[in-house]
C-alpha cells in the first residue's frame, strides 16, 4: 500500500491518494493521516483518488465503513468526494449506505468533476474565522445600545 495526503491551496481541500490493497487495516492507517493533514488545515473537504486501489472489502465490511470511517474521525462534517475507476458497484454500494445514513459521499470517474462537487458551496470562512466575525458583530450590536 502507497498513499499520499496533501493540502490543494488552490481548491482549499485535502487530497488524497492511494494504491495497492485497501483492507480495513489500511483504512486505519489511511484514516490517521488525513486526519492529522485536516487537523493542520483546519480542513474537512476531502478528495480520495482511489484509482489504483484495489479492494479487499466483503459486503458486509462495505455496509459496516461509514461507522468505522465516522469512529476514526470522519464524521458527518465532512464532505468527501471519492474517484474510481474499479470496483465500481462496490463504491456505489458504499456511497448508498454514507448517504443513507447522512454522510456527504459521493463516487466520481473524473477528477475534476470530484473537486467541483466538493468545492461547491462550500463556507468560504473556517470555524474560526466564522466565530471571531459573530463575536465581532455582537459586540457592535451591543455598543449601539
Amino acid at each position: 500500500m502507497v498513499f499520499d495526503v496533501h493540502y490543494d491551496d488552490e481548491h482549499d481541500c485535502l487530497i488524497g491518494s492511494y494504491s495497492g490493497e485497501m483492507s480495513l487495516e489500511a483504512v486505519d492507517e489511511y484514516a490517521a493521516a488525513v486526519s492529522a493533514e485536516s487537523a493542520r488545515h483546519t480542513c474537512k473537504l476531502f478528495m480520495n483518488d482511489m484509482r489504483n486501489a484495489k479492494l479487499a472489502f466483503s459486503a458486509t465490511e462495505i455496509y459496516r465503513l461509514p461507522g468505522i470511517l465516522d469512529a476514526a474521525g470522519f464524521d458527518r462534517t465532512w464532505k468527501r468526494a471519492v474517484v474510481a475507476l474499479d470496483y465500481l458497484p462496490d463504491y456505489r454500494f458504499f456511497e448508498t449506505v454514507a448517504r443513507n445514513r447522512g454522510y456527504q459521499v459521493r463516487i466520481f470517474q473524473n477528477v475534476d468533476e470530484a473537486i467541483d462537487w466538493l468545492t461547491k458551496g462550500k463556507q468560504t470562512e473556517r470555524p474560526a474565522d466564522f466565530s471571531l466575525g459573530l463575536l465581532k458583530h455582537l459586540i457592535h450590536i451591543v455598543s449601539m445600545h
